[in-house]
């Protein structure tokens, strides 16, 4: 999904406007939350030249977290390119935790306490698929999701993902601890 600023254009893949159109309108809006609040809340984070900027204690931080995950990339290219990726995911990861709690405030809203989107997942498991699919496309699109993944207690837990499970890391990257 790609917002373009000069067409003021949202641009998202034809498998996930499938998928849209195939929920319900009682539950779109905490199912969008994943997969289009990712965007806003990325468009939001401070940058290091964009429109808001870290505080020197937090930025340093920010870069530890970078540092971390940049052990965690597993891709091709240039240093800049993967530290370029790495910093994307450190955003990604940092959204992470606050689209989760949206999307179960938004569920609760709007459903009530109780109710599953899906009989075979949790709603939680929905929500990292959704995450996952708002991701299509993208440059790279496998080793961010998976190094953020990776790297999520919250994704672990709703996954039971165990010591020897690929998605399960000894040491992960922490970005609000």
């Amino acid at each position: 999904m790609r917002y373009m600023e000069d067409g003021k254009t949202l641009f998202v893949p034809p498998g996930l406007l499938g998928l849209l159109i195939n929920v319900s309108s009682s539950i779109l809006d905490p199912v969008l939350v994943p997969i289009l609040g990712r965007v806003v809340i990325h468009e939001m984070m401070p940058k290091r030249r964009g429109l808001y900027a870290w505080s020197g204690l937090h930025q340093l931080r920010f870069d530890k977290v970078v540092d971390c995950l940049v052990s965690d990339l597993n891709v091709a290219g240039t240093e800049r390119d993967v530290r370029d990726l790495s910093t994307k995911t450190a955003l990604e990861f940092g959204a992470l935790e606050p689209l989760l709690m949206l999307y179960k405030r938004r569920l609760l809203e709007v459903l009530g306490r109780g109710v599953r989107l899906h009989s075979d997942y949790s709603n939680a498991q929905v929500f990292f698929v959704l995450w996952a699919l708002g991701h299509c496309g993208e440059r790279d699109a496998d080793a961010l999701v998976n190094t953020v993944l990776r790297n999520s207690a919250l994704f672990a837990r709703a996954f039971q993902c165990s010591v020897n499970h690929a998605m399960w890391l000894q040491k992960p990257c922490s970005f609000w601890n």
